[in-house]
C-alpha cells in the first residue's frame, strides 16, 4: 500500500483506519510492531498460523490463518464478519498485557517468582553438585 517515498507515520495511522483488519505479516520475527500499534487502536490483528506465542497467549485475541488450508478464505471471511468482536479482543489484549507498564509488571513478577523458587533450592546437596559441576 505504501511504496515509493512513503507516508509519514501519522498518514499511515490515518489510512489504517480504512482497513477492516490488520495482517501482521512476518517481518524480522513473527511478532511485529503492527500488532502493538493496531491493537492499541482497537483494530483486529491476525497472524499467519505459526508455532510462536507469548507467555500470556495471544491465540484467543488475535486469530491465525493457516494459508495452507483449503478453507483459509472462509476463515478470513469469518474474521472480517466478526470484526467488532475481534476488535474488542485485540484492544483488550493490548490494554491487559501489552502496555509498557503491564509488560514491566509481568517481568517483575516473573523475576520475583524466579527468586522465590531459587530461595528454596539448597545448593549444598550432592544432587546440585553432581548436576552443575560434573
Amino acid at each position: 500500500v505504501f511504496q515509493g517515498e512513503g507516508y509519514s507515520f501519522e498518514d499511515y495511522i490515518h489510512e489504517s483506519f480504512k482497513w477492516k483488519l490488520c495482517f501482521n505479516a512476518p517481518g524480522i520475527g513473527e511478532f511485529t510492531a503492527r500488532a502493538f500499534i493496531h491493537s492499541s487502536l482497537g483494530q483486529p490483528v491476525f497472524f499467519r498460523k505459526n508455532t510462536y506465542d507469548n507467555p500470556v497467549s495471544w491465540k484467543d485475541y488475535w486469530p491465525e490463518i493457516d494459508f495452507n488450508s483449503n478453507h483459509w478464505q472462509e476463515n478470513l471471511t469469518n474474521i472480517i464478519s466478526n470484526q467488532k468482536e475481534w476488535s474488542e479482543k485485540s484492544l483488550h489484549y493490548y490494554h491487559t498485557y501489552l502496555t509498557p507498564q503491564n509488560m514491566v509488571n509481568y517481568i517483575h513478577e516473573e523475576i520475583e517468582h524466579f527468586f522465590d523458587v531459587l530461595s528454596i533450592v539448597t545448593f549444598d546437596t550432592p544432587e546440585f553438585t553432581t548436576f552443575f559441576f560434573i
